[in-house]
């Protein structure tokens, strides 16, 4: 897990910052020391803690540009990088994604799904979606009687080619990522090739 200790109107928070949600936006200029990776530190556990969940399509699409177009560590186009992500299963018997999972600067950290132990969501006391997250910064704000914190935007990769689904690619990631579909509440019946997820 990436747990960032930061600070929003001189309070402290902890934030799990699960790669492609956003998470740089909101660590800017707010971090307050180094992260807790892979482990939960005992002093941050009184502090209060959020994340920020994303449509597993849109997510996956974000990590395929980041490390394409950004990080230049893949040619593959869209269809086909999806078409490499492990199931669980296989996943699970894979030693070497189960190494590079650990890496933060990984293709393999980045494309864990959401549910995957290494980001430790179950640590999060609020989720706020992608999707909806200036409403549900301004509401979490509100919730912890935070007044007037910007949610500035930093590392967005929406200047960046879409890419192209095919059907195998789009039946690979609603097999991937079925447990972030379920237990996050996304619908994975849509079609990426219609956009991005509409808020509920």
């Amino acid at each position: 897990m990436s747990l960032f200790r930061i600070v929003l109107d001189e309070r402290p928070f902890c934030f799990v910052h699960i790669p492609k949600t956003g998470g740089t936006s909101i660590r800017q200029g707010r971090q307050s020391g180094p992260a807790a990776f892979y482990r939960p530190l005992a002093r941050w556990e009184t502090l209060p803690s959020f994340a920020v969940i994303r449509d597993p399509f849109a997510r996956i699409a974000s990590c395929w540009r980041d490390f394409r177009f950004l990080r230049r560590a893949t040619t593959l186009d869209l269809s086909t990088f999806c078409m490499v992500l492990p199931t669980p299963r296989e996943a699970h018997y894979d030693a070497r994604w189960q190494a590079a999972i650990r890496n933060p600067t990984t293709i393999e950290h980045h494309a864990a799904p959401q549910q995957h132990p290494i980001h430790g969501l179950d640590w999060a006391d609020s989720l706020l979606r992608y999707e909806t997250l200036d409403q549900d910064w301004d509401a979490f704000c509100r919730l912890h009687l935070l007044a007037g914190v910007p949610l500035p935007r930093r590392r967005s990769t929406h200047g960046f080619a879409r890419g192209e689904w095919s059907e195998q690619a789009i039946a690979h990631v609603r097999e991937v990522y079925a447990e972030d579909f379920e237990r996050l509440g996304y619908d994975p019946s849509r079609d990426p090739r219609e956009g991005e997820a509409q808020p509920s």
